[in-house]
């Protein structure tokens, strides 16, 4: 697995935030749930979507997973956006992140994220909110082919 230091610049997203118990059946019923919801909206509000969905995590441990599911969305359209309560406007992390992509299906990413992680440690290094984007489509996409490219905050 390549593991390399990027610096990133924050990007305007168009998100919901979810909860759910950390197998990951039900993580991807939250998710489909919160993307669905974002579609609905970006739609009903003329939003266009500049790239690939991502994910951004804030828990997660061995019951329970919070995290929002996002798209990534102009700086004119998110000046626009009036949230509806569930639906808001928020960026991506700035500054310095570890970054790797994993190929494979969604449930082996606890590995890859396992191992990110061991890198950190190993490095010294203090990390923050971990983010992810879904490079190809899961429902025409085999499971062994899906792209997901990995982020870990440094701070």
């Amino acid at each position: 697995m390549d593991i390399e230091i990027v610096d990133k610049e924050a990007h305007p997203i168009l998100h919901v935030s979810r909860k759910s118990a950390s197998q990951p059946e039900q993580i991807s019923a939250a998710m489909g749930d919160g993307f669905h919801k974002l579609m609905g909206f970006a739609s009903e509000h003329q939003i266009e979507i500049v790239g690939p969905p991502l994910s951004l995590y804030s828990t997660f441990n061995e019951t329970e997973t919070e995290f929002d599911v996002a798209f990534p969305i102009s700086p004119a359209d998110a000046a626009k956006v009036q949230s509806d309560g569930d639906v808001k406007t928020w960026e991506t992390p700035a500054g310095k992140a570890l970054k790797t992509l994993h190929k494979g299906p969604y449930d082996q990413l606890a590995k890859t994220y396992q191992d990110l992680y061991a890198h950190a440690a190993a490095e010294e290094l203090n990390v923050g909110i971990a983010w992810e984007y879904y490079l190809n489509d899961p429902g025409q996409t085999p499971p062994e082919d899906l792209l997901t490219e990995i982020y870990i905050a440094l701070k």
